[in-house]
């Protein structure tokens, strides 16, 4: 393969914005498909943060009056922002009922209240650095939810490197790795979606486009390989982590772009394509440092 033969023999990554949007605040969720459950949608401010302290307001709504709370149970799951925060619960709700408390291995804060009368769950207290999460009210069968963020918002990630290299001209596959180190202070990472796409010379398609055989995970804890997409000449790959990784550690994979023919050799180019994303709940914006070797 000569220098100028395909599009971007030395490819290039470096620069990449790896990202994802923050979680909604407090989005109610109407309407629960389960039998019984139509009407209802779920109420209230959330959780509403002022200063060092905060308010939580929970409610069950339903069309045409207020139900009573009876019979319901609410579970807050709290998921630390970045900063390594924390919270203050009381014991109780304002109108007497049991707030249970619950640390998790995680890191994450869960907040059990059951038996609630009333229309209105509310309590208060201080905190520090920020949460996100939800709040799920339960009844028999049906189950209607809102979505918590309060605080300081999240930092952006550090720690993300990636590699994509040509196999051999016999082996048949493209061999790339990824990683990400979680930095000081943010909670342990359970999940996330690498999505890079790659870009084959026109009309010498040699990349299996679909189907799970398309890649395959040589190795990394957590890691799965989910999908591959074609259009055109263009090859979308996607990654799927779901495995614990807390700060100061790295998660590491290790993966092969299966394909036929002579990948990399002077008739089959391949280039890195425009979608380059590591998404999770822990990410808002990553520059990678990326290496390519030559293909």
């Amino acid at each position: 393969m000569t220098e100028n033969a395909g599009i971007g023999r030395r490819a290039v990554l470096r620069g990449a914005a790896w990202s994802v949007p923050v979680l909604a605040a407090a989005v109610a969720v109407p309407a629960y498909a389960a039998s019984g459950c139509a009407d209802f949608s779920v109420g209230g401010a959330g959780i509403v943060a002022t200063g060092s302290n905060y308010t939580a307001t929970f409610g069950v709504n339903k069309a045409g009056g207020a139900q009573p709370l009876t019979g319901w149970s609410l579970v807050i799951t709290l998921v630390p922002k970045a900063g390594g925060p924390s919270i203050t619960v009381p014991a109780q709700t304002t109108s007497g009922t049991t707030i249970t408390r619950t640390n998790l291995a995680n890191g994450n804060v869960q907040l059990e209240i059951t038996g609630a009368t009333g229309t209105t769950v509310s309590f208060g207290g201080s905190f520090t650095g920020g949460y996100t999460g939800s709040a799920v009210w339960t009844k028999g069968a049906c189950q209607i939810s809102k979505g918590i963020d309060f605080g300081a918002p999240i930092v952006p990630f550090s720690g993300m490197s990636a590699t994509l290299n040509a196999g051999t001209h016999t082996s048949a596959y493209l061999a790339g790795t990824a990683s990400f180190t979680p930095p000081a202070g943010v909670a342990a990472v359970t999940n996330a979606t690498l999505t890079f796409s790659v870009q084959q010379k026109p009309n010498k398609h040699v990349l299996i486009g679909s189907g799970p055989t398309a890649a395959t995970v040589v190795s990394g804890a957590g890691w799965s390989f989910t999908s591959a997409s074609s259009s055109g000449d263009t090859v979308t790959y996607v990654f799927t982590f779901t495995g614990s990784t807390s700060a100061g550690s790295t998660s590491s994979l290790s993966f092969r772009l299966n394909g036929s023919g002579s990948i990399g050799n002077g008739d089959f180019p391949v280039t890195i394509g425009g979608t380059r994303t590591l998404s999770g709940t822990q990410f808002v914006t990553v520059t990678p440092t990326v290496t390519t070797a030559n293909w």
